[in-house]
């Protein structure tokens, strides 16, 4: 599998940005040529490949701006293109505020990925091994296996060029009780995976599955709580979404003092708390640049409990004279030294949490989050796993988390739940979780 090639699409590109007819243009190119292959109830269908290029282009013409989405990647498809964006921007109304599209600027590529381990997986004789394997534990297998080759290329008349290729493995699985009363989720991103890294997180789901059976109902109200890493991405993520200072000024964001200004250098979480970002982390790559052509560099968000700094995008930092910080695209948490024993042996009662389902914030102001937790939900007597409890509403913020953790396990590569966002994070035990009554998910 291969995407287009360089060639073609600096070609492309080059069609683009060179259009005499604007002022300013920029051109965001994104391919993706992959393979899909899925399974139902143990069926494993045949294997569906696909490519699919296009390129999003921007332009300025005096103080108004057009916009356009096309596939025509060849000269004559863009400068089509262009001229109907051309059209556009003459019934845009005019804008107070040019800033420049970006130029060129020095670059450094993140950590490379391994397209040739990636290509070692056969997806139909996998999915079939593997629904063998959960056959004789009484579960039925649905869910995919994906494999990807992409690239993200942008270009502006300014003189930036930016080109970032990649790999790409998803695997997803959903695992069902013959009976339908137990369910176990498995989903691992990366560059590459092996077979045995498949089976793996595969098997950590059946036991998953086969454990939830004859689930309690408990009261609502607070429990201590240990947060697998997959259930902590997931409430992490709507957190940092909210280290932005636009966010903070528009009342959305918990980092917002009465006065209008930032908690930025003041400690707001345990001193255990330190959040980075590094796209060139070797166990935790992302994408080293914005789709607005701004460079990711390596950032500290929370050092200490102490917040560091927020985003500031190109708009904000044009009109305060300064550069500006990007958003993360990774999330690195320090750990901790206790094991996942540790973390559960001193709870006299708790509940140990794998995962979420369709978590919101229904508080910006305090980033208040509400879903139900899924796919693997214990309770824990006397500092040991005891029996299956109904799902539960999450009622919490992460801000509390981060303020009240009591202690952390070793971080590991994680994801938030269906989409791809590297985190390397820990196990997390944390004392007085809110949570609501039943959510009667499965």
């Amino acid at each position: 599998m291969n995407g287009l090639d360089r060639s073609r699409i600096e070609g492309a590109l080059a069609a683009a940005v060179q259009y005499s007819s604007a002022d300013e243009v920029f051109a965001v190119l994104s391919s993706t040529t992959g393979e899909t292959t899925r399974i139902a109830d143990g069926i494993v269908a045949s294997p569906h490949a696909a490519t699919e290029a296009g390129m999003q282009i921007t332009l300025r013409k005096g103080n108004r701006y057009g916009s356009i989405h096309t596939n025509e990647l060849q000269p004559d498809g863009v400068r089509r293109a262009m001229d109907i964006a051309v059209a556009q921007s003459a019934i845009m109304p005019e804008v107070e505020q040019i800033v420049p599209f970006p130029s060129s600027i020095e670059f450094v590529e993140a950590a490379s990925t391994h397209a040739s381990s990636r290509t070692s997986l056969d997806g139909s004789e996998l999915l079939k091994r593997l629904s063998e394997r959960v056959e004789s534990a009484a579960i039925r297998l649905t869910g995919s296996l994906a494999l990807s080759h992409n690239t993200l290329s942008i270009a502006s008349s300014n003189g930036l060029f930016l080109h970032h290729p990649s790999s790409f493995v998803h695997t997803q699985f959903r695992l069902y009780s013959n009976d339908g009363w137990s369910t176990g989720y498995s989903e691992r991103f990366d560059d590459a995976l092996s077979e045995e890294e498949v089976i793996a997180s595969l098997d950590g789901a059946v036991q998953k599955c086969r454990a939830w059976r004859d689930p309690v109902e408990i009261q609502p109200g607070r429990h201590t709580v240990v947060l697998e890493p997959r259930a902590l991405a997931d409430m992490l993520k709507p957190m940092m979404e909210q280290f932005s200072s636009r966010a903070v000024e528009e009342g959305r964001s918990f980092l917002r003092k009465l006065d209008g200004s930032n908690f930025v250098g003041s400690r707001l979480f345990d001193e255990q708390i330190t959040l980075r970002s590094d796209p060139r982390n070797k166990d935790c790559a992302s994408l080293p640049f914005t789709m607005d052509g701004t460079p990711v560099p390596s950032a500290t968000w929370v050092q200490g409990g102490v917040i560091e700094q927020l985003v500031l995008d190109r708009y904000e930092s044009a009109a305060s004279g300064g550069l500006p910080v990007p958003p993360p695209t990774n999330l690195i948490m320090e750990g901790g030294a206790s094991t996942m024993e540790e973390l559960v042996s001193s709870i006299d009662r708790g509940l140990l949490v794998t995962g979420f389902s369709g978590l919101q914030v229904i508080d910006p102001s305090n980033c208040l989050l509400t879903g139900s937790t899924r796919d693997g939900l214990f309770l824990i007597e006397e500092g040991r796993i005891s029996k299956a409890v109904r799902n539960i509403i999450l009622r919490e913020t992460p801000v509390y988390l981060m303020k009240e953790v009591e202690a952390l396990g070793a971080v590991e590569r994680t994801s938030t739940t269906g989409s791809f966002f590297p985190m390397l994070l820990p196990a997390m035990r944390v004392k007085d979780v809110l949570f609501g009554g039943s959510s009667g998910m499965i």
